[in-house]
């Protein structure tokens, strides 16, 4: 049996969608970690969780990163736009809207 085109759709089932979550948030690492390896680029990742949970990965250190990111950027007016800006990782898609919301729930921009 070969592999198939699933449809993208929001999970219902609170148990799979935390499973899932778990799941994609590993990988999600993994990749970070992978090109942090093989490119020598510094990485920050910060995900809230359906459930409001916060997850970070950085290396060398999220807290570094976000201090470093805020400290070249702190003299622009506007940090993330309000158009729909989506980054293509692998076969995935972040939305920017989403990290925005909720770095503003708790106060981080």
């Amino acid at each position: 049996m070969g592999r198939r085109r699933i449809k993208i759709e929001k999970i219902e089932c609170k148990d799979k969608l935390n499973v899932c979550f778990s799941k994609r948030r590993t990988g999600l690492f993994k990749k970070a970690k992978k090109l942090d390896d093989l490119s020598g680029s510094k990485t920050a990742i910060i995900i809230f969780s359906p459930a409001g949970k916060v997850f970070t990965f950085g290396d060398p250190v999220v807290d570094s990163l976000i201090d470093r990111y805020l400290l070249l950027h702190h003299h622009q007016p506007h940090r993330l736009n309000q158009s729909s800006v989506a980054i293509e990782v692998d076969n995935g898609k972040v939305d920017l809207n989403d990290l925005k919301i909720g770095c503003e729930k708790s106060n981080l921009c």
